[in-house]
């Protein structure tokens, strides 16, 4: 009997598996604003957006004008953002079949994201979508964080998958980066806020998860078992 090769799915989560970006927006801007700065724009927000949190949060603060410290700015998102996604954030269309599907098929699947454990607990927790994966990586497990490779090559280790073996999906540049730095091939999901970003080590592009067929036929072309 032919043994089957051991494949697995990695994906982020925000801007990914779920809408949260709009809603991190929000929250940035009305942290921004408590410290006496002006709103977060959407261009500046796709400017920074996929980057570490702490930088994040200081980026936000020197645009916007906000006198705040990173940990005083991070509290006040953390409020806000945390009241946004309390029913749970939308989740991308096609994303369930598409779990379903590849749980169906044997894949190994895993979430990889720059977002800290407490979002990450959060939105799975009210999405339902912890159900789907074997292994989940945060900002909170890792020195390094993306653009650099350790958070992928963590989520192959923990799922037992060589680069060969994996594929990821991203939507942001630093994504993308660590990514192909950790040589996994990745799918780039595209959408309002990352036009801007340097899409150029993709091996393909989607707006959504659908049609599931046509994901899949992405998925399958290479990872062939």
């Amino acid at each position: 009997m032919k043994k089957v090769k051991r494949r697995g799915i990695l994906f982020d989560m925000d801007g990914v598996l779920v809408l949260t970006e709009h809603l991190k927006l929000q929250a940035h801007s009305a942290a921004a604003v408590a410290f006496g700065g002006t709103a977060v724009t959407p261009v500046i927000y796709a400017r920074y957006m996929g980057k570490p949190h702490d930088f994040v949060c200081e980026s936000f603060a020197m645009e916007t004008g906000a006198k705040a410290a990173v940990t005083d700015f991070s509290r006040v998102f953390q409020a806000h953002y945390s009241k946004l996604i309390v029913d749970g954030p939308e989740i991308s269309a096609g994303c369930l079949d598409l779990l379903h599907r590849l749980r169906r098929d044997g894949y190994q699947l895993g979430i990889v994201t720059s977002s800290s454990a407490w979002m990450l607990e959060q939105v799975l927790t009210t999405t339902g979508l912890g159900d789907y994966f074997e292994v989940t990586i945060c900002a909170d497990d890792v020195d390094e964080e993306k653009p650099k490779p350790a958070p992928y090559l963590l989520g192959l280790k923990k799922l037992q998958l060589s680069a060969e073996s994996a594929l990821v999906f991203e939507d942001t540049e630093a994504g993308i980066l660590a990514a192909h730095r950790a040589g996994i091939p990745v799918i780039g999901m595209r959408h309002e806020f990352n036009s801007r970003h340097d899409f150029s080590k993709t091996i393909a592009t989607c707006d959504s998860f659908l049609p599931t067929e046509s994901i899949m036929d992405k998925v399958e072309a290479h990872l062939k078992t």
